[in-house]
């Protein structure tokens, strides 16, 4: 009885001894509990599973991204965001369209460059109608946002009626400075000069604009259209700062002071405005139109004066014989007529031809 006793204890004490340890304890194997959530005593069962769970879930956003970066490139590429000129560094005019090219930007906007770097669809070939010259910047180019049919040149073919053969002398940013430069480069294009318009703006005079790397005019293709899209982003958010530095390129920088590099560009400018007027052989050789942007044509139509320079400009073009027209003096040129403020619309395009060539026909009766 006594044995049955003890035997009863020990199932009532769930399989302890009397010093109150398991007997698993006792023979030196760890306790487990019995909750799901839990293996030995202190381990959690599921840290292997959640880290597996979240290197999968990793995995799959991953691949997601890919995909989707992939996507992204394949229609951008589709949509011709890639499909934009060229550009070639040149010791005297800083850069210059890369010549002989063509394409359609957004497989909408039709542009060309010929072979003498110039934004339009006539091969150099002068002499074979009386050849024009208009020279600008983005102005006179035009860029992305027109078709070629759109732009100053073929506004200014049409409004002449085929008169003329106008040779755009043009790059989106180009100075006086870097416009001077391309001449020099192309001294056929001034010897075939038989009438010429030059666009100047605010500032032209007092440096050559840098090229500014291959975000803003690209010398190659981008690899990759999307990241040529996100770091055109960040540049329109950051401004010109995100440029590379050491990317910038201005021709003919010296350690002149300010004063002095304007009066040399001046200087320049008289002898190139001379050499010109030379080609043309007219007593009247061309128009300098002083081109102003929205805010100056507000300044301009409140009685103040927009344009520093211009006293230094109308005695230059004066020595020539060269007619000066102020766009801001004009009354067929209206607010509505810029497209981002600066740039013309379409229409701007066609009432600026209108004017230049009312003022060429007057020229070439003198």
């Amino acid at each position: 009885m006594g044995g049955l006793g003890h035997s009863d204890e020990r199932v009532r004490d769930g399989g302890r001894k009397r010093d109150g340890r398991p007997r698993a304890q006792r023979a030196g194997v760890q306790s487990w509990d019995t909750s799901p959530t839990q293996g030995p005593v202190g381990t959690s069962l599921r840290k292997p599973e959640r880290f597996r769970n979240g290197l999968r879930r990793a995995a799959w956003a991953a691949l997601a991204l890919v995909a989707l970066a992939a996507a992204g490139e394949v229609l951008l590429r589709a949509a011709g965001i890639l499909n934009f000129p060229l550009y070639r560094l040149d010791p005297e005019a800083g850069y210059r369209y890369a010549p002989g090219q063509s394409g359609s930007f957004l497989n909408r906007n039709r542009w060309t460059i010929n072979e003498l770097s110039m934004p339009t669809t006539r091969r150099w070939q002068p002499g074979t109608a009386p050849d024009l010259l208009v020279v600008g910047n983005s102005i006179v180019a035009g860029g992305n946002p027109y078709d070629q049919r759109e732009k100053l040149g073929a506004a200014m073919e049409r409004a002449l009626a085929d008169r003329f053969a106008v040779w755009p002398v043009a790059t989106g940013g180009w100075s006086v400075v870097n416009q001077m430069g391309y001449l020099r480069t192309f001294p056929e294009v001034t010897a075939a000069a038989d009438l010429f318009v030059w666009s100047y703006t605010s500032g032209g005079l007092w440096s050559a604009s840098p090229w500014l790397g291959d975000d803003v005019f690209p010398r190659e293709r981008p690899r990759s259209a999307l990241a040529y899209v996100v770091r055109k982003q960040l540049l329109q958010r950051f401004g010109r700062g995100f440029v590379a530095q050491g990317e910038g390129r201005t021709p003919g920088t010296t350690a002149r002071s300010p004063q002095e590099v304007y009066a040399g560009h001046l200087a320049q400018f008289d002898a190139t405005l001379g050499a010109l007027a030379a080609a043309t052989g007219r007593r009247t050789p061309g128009v300098l139109l002083l081109y102003p942007t929205a805010a100056q044509l507000a300044h301009a139509r409140g009685g103040a004066e927009w344009l520093a320079e211009r006293a230094d400009l109308v005695r230059v073009a004066n020595g020539h014989g060269v007619v000066v027209i102020d766009l801001a003096a004009t009354h067929w040129w209206e607010h509505s007529h810029y497209r981002d403020g600066v740039h013309p619309t379409v229409e701007g395009n066609q009432v600026l031809a209108r004017i230049l060539v009312e003022a060429l026909d007057r020229a070439l009766e003198e």
